[in-house]
């Protein structure tokens, strides 16, 4: 089966870049390969992504989408 993908929007430079699921949980640490800022997947932040992983289809388990 092939990897899931999500198009992440960086909040500075409104770019979009993708990432793979596997890699993105609370807490985790992203940069964004377009700008350079630093992000760490957090209370909003972290509610989108969730959203958007469920939208794709993927399960969360203990917030995390792994």
């Amino acid at each position: 089966m092939a990897e899931k993908i999500l198009s992440i929007t960086c909040p500075l430079c409104g770019r979009k870049y993708d990432k793979p699921v596997k890699e993105l949980f609370e807490g985790a640490d992203m940069i964004c390969p377009l700008c350079g800022v630093k992000l760490n997947l957090h209370g909003h932040m972290w509610q989108d992504i969730q959203n958007e992983i469920a939208a794709l289809g993927g399960a969360t388990e203990h917030g995390s989408a792994r």
